[in-house]
């Protein structure tokens, strides 16, 4: 549970803070975010497997998921954004 408030909230804060803050941004998500999707995700959607054609090891795909299908984040909307709402166990798919 803590795994999934951790990476709502570094992918939401990222996905807010404005041009100024990339900084920090950057640092929050190599501290905060990436060691969750490590420990959580890479296993299946990492460089050597991308079930679903998902991968989450690198910021490049979160811009698009590699499967065509668009954007895993959509900076400032939440609801436009699949791994938002794959994490948050709303919608399918499910994690």
């Amino acid at each position: 549970m803590l795994a999934r408030q951790v990476l709502f909230a570094g992918l939401t804060g990222v996905s807010l803070f404005a041009p100024s803050a990339r900084c920090d941004e950057f640092d929050f998500f190599e501290n905060e975010v990436r060691p969750v999707l490590a420990q959580h995700c890479y296993k299946c959607h990492g460089a050597k497997q991308q079930k679903g054609g998902i991968r989450l090891d690198g910021p490049k795909h979160l811009e698009n998921a590699g499967d065509g299908s668009g954007p895993l984040v959509v900076p400032g909307d939440l609801e436009q954004s699949r791994l938002i709402q794959a994490v948050l166990y709303t919608d399918e798919p499910k994690m």
